[in-house]
């Protein structure tokens, strides 16, 4: 074991956790200390099968370990705002799944409490940390396509409606939205620099009255527009697109990022940026690694600012479809 490591423990061990688990082994700058379920048979099976040091039959257990620097959070969202907040308060840094929460309250009670205890918190928004992304943002940054004018970033993929299937469970904070939604919203704060007020929405619902297809649209004060598309009804293709007054960028499955174009206004293709990795989950594990150990409290790629401003956005369009009072 590298002294350089960051130790990791990992709270819920679902489908999303097997993945970063398996990434996280394959990361020099990460080592998988524990893991934690509610079940003891259910952490030593995962501890086994990922090699991690200890395995926990509850969630304090793991954050007492004094071994521990960083916990990857990989419960579903209903569950996130407790279990965070009892990591910080535990004094680990903390590495949540998105959405890191659901309302802008609880986000900004998450950062006051990362403050207070000065340790990490980082919402896992791997996407911003590929290197297509960075790219991309050096594109927009250096004035390549001039000013924004209007993107387009859509991520939506179908599954069979299941009231039993956790994407369409109200108590598991089921729905479009949070689940794909996060992405394009995300990507489109980041790009723009922000949300605009001005803002129309539609959405499609489930028989069980969850958001299965949103369509959400903003225009700036500058003229610029930005057009997000998330679902789960519906498979679409998940390219982003960013025109500006001089070419436009075309990110080639803005999800995972493994390709950017640059094109000038007469749609010739100036530059491309491409490399492949097995997994993109490895940019993010290397990036909360290198915070940790630099004793940083939040990411220059998501923000604190940009997680709070998201879960501000569900609130309001949840009000305004009137699935939550």
């Amino acid at each position: 074991m590298a002294q350089n490591q960051a130790k990791f423990g990992i709270i819920g061990l679902g489908r999303i956790s097997q993945r970063f688990a398996k990434v996280l082994n394959t990361c020099d700058q990460a080592l998988l200390w524990a893991v934690a379920a509610r079940e003891q048979e259910r952490a030593d099976s995962f501890a086994k099968e990922y090699g991690a040091k200890r395995a926990y039959g509850n969630y304090l257990d793991l954050m007492n370990d004094p071994e521990i620097e960083i916990v990857y959070i990989g419960l579903t969202h209903n569950f996130h705002y407790e279990v965070v907040k009892q990591c910080l308060e535990h004094g680990k840094a903390v590495l949540c799944e998105k959405p890191m929460v659901l309302t802008k309250w609880e986000a900004e009670d998450l950062v006051a409490c990362a403050e207070k205890n000065q340790v990490l918190l980082m919402e896992a928004m791997w996407t911003r940390c590929l290197p297509a992304s960075l790219k991309t943002k050096e594109w927009l940054k250096a004035g390549a396509i001039g000013e924004v004018r209007y993107l387009d970033v859509q991520f939506s993929f179908h599954v069979e409606y299941d009231p039993e299937e956790r994407l369409f469970n109200p108590a598991l904070a089921g729905g479009a939205l949070y689940d794909a939604g996060v992405y394009p919203l995300e990507y489109a704060y980041d790009v723009m620099g922000g949300f605009s007020e001005n803002m129309h929405s539609m959405h499609t619902l489930t028989p069980n009255g969850l958001d299965s297809f949103d369509v959400i649209t903003m225009q700036y004060g500058n003229g610029a527009i930005a057009h997000m598309v998330c679902g789960i009804s519906l498979n679409t293709i998940s390219d982003a697109y960013i025109y500006g007054e001089n070419g436009h960028i075309i990110v080639r499955d803005f999800l995972r990022g493994k390709r950017c174009e640059l094109y000038n206004d007469q749609n010739e293709l100036l530059d491309f940026y491409e490399e492949e990795a097995e997994d993109g989950f490895i940019y993010q594990i290397r990036h909360a690694a290198e915070l940790v150990k630099n004793q940083k409290l939040q990411s220059p790629y998501i923000p604190w600012q940009d997680s709070i401003a998201c879960s501000e956005l569900f609130e309001r369009l949840m009000r305004e479809w009137k699935l939550k009072e």
